[in-house]
């Protein structure tokens, strides 16, 4: 009895999994480009980024990179909401701290854009990440208590897979 059931279990399992990628929408399906192995130029040897696609078609990446302090790693999740009609990105990082942005497709490149504030201080970002051959261009700025924006970094991601 408990082989039917299991069996049962992975059948619908299964026929999920199948129908969820029948449902792909083309929202969703510009997220592949984030699928993959990767490295940021110029710290190859310390930085790895692995993102791949989970159920409800939500991207997923893991990262490591090491410090002089130890590894630092994080979680992080790129999703389109087609309630909201909005790319949504949400980080978690070693140091307890965590953040989520909102985004859109324009042209040819996304941009995530959020904020945090904490008493006396308020940060916005601004990311724009464009896909370059198999590459991708991440620029980040930051504006703290409607200052300007500050680059704050400006790299490329390198597929190593």
């Amino acid at each position: 009895m408990n082989l039917f059931f299991t069996l049962s279990y992975i059948l619908f399992f299964w026929m999920g999994v199948q129908a969820q990628e029948k449902t792909v929408l083309p929202e969703q399906q510009r997220l592949s480009v984030f699928q993959g192995h990767w490295t940021v130029e110029g710290s190859e040897a310390t930085y790895l980024e692995i993102c791949d696609r989970i159920q409800g078609n939500h991207i997923q990446c893991i990262s490591a990179s090491k410090e002089k302090e130890g590894v630092d790693s994080s979680v992080s999740y790129l999703s389109y909401s087609p309630l909201e009609k909005t790319y949504i990105y949400y980080g978690l990082y070693t140091s307890g701290n965590s953040r989520t942005l909102r985004g859109r497709w324009e042209t040819d490149h996304f941009i995530f854009e959020g904020q945090r504030i904490i008493p006396e201080k308020t940060t916005k970002w601004r990311i724009t990440i464009t896909p370059i051959d198999k590459n991708l261009h991440f620029v980040e700025e930051a504006a703290v208590n409607n200052g300007e924006w500050m680059k704050k970094a400006d790299f490329i991601y390198k597929r190593v897979q």
